[in-house]
């Protein structure tokens, strides 16, 4: 009963994020957001062979400090530099998340997200 609510809250919050990201819903309810512990994100070659699967890898880190997730985040970044990576954390911001994540998207999935959603509005 708790994986079906924490899917809930997950898939309200992907709705919720809709006009900044409206591709993540989607992807949501695709299957193309893979949620797994933080601690996978030490062991590199295990992520990294799933990351090309997915839209996003989420990393829920509840247990994690926001100073700590910023960090691995740019370090992620220098290494892979066909990544992007964002930390949200709750209380930063209107479009938090409810508890701390690290997300890993592959850039060319979020350019190519990012053009269709201009050519949406310019009334491409």
């Amino acid at each position: 009963m708790q994986r079906k609510s924490q899917e809930d809250n997950w898939r309200q919050y992907f709705k919720s994020i809709n006009k900044v990201c409206p591709h993540s819903l989607e992807s949501y309810d695709s299957g193309r957001i893979k949620f797994v512990p933080f601690n996978i994100l030490f062991t590199e070659a295990i992520w990294k062979a799933v990351v090309y699967d997915y839209d996003v890898i989420v990393f829920e880190a509840k247990e994690v400090e926001l100073g700590l997730l910023k960090n691995i985040g740019n370090y992620i970044e220098q290494e892979h530099e066909d990544l992007e990576v964002f930390y949200s954390y709750p209380g930063e911001g209107e479009n938090s998340t409810p508890i701390p994540i690290l997300l890993l998207q592959r850039k060319e999935i979020l350019d190519q997200a990012r053009k269709e959603y201009k050519d949406k509005i310019n009334g491409k």
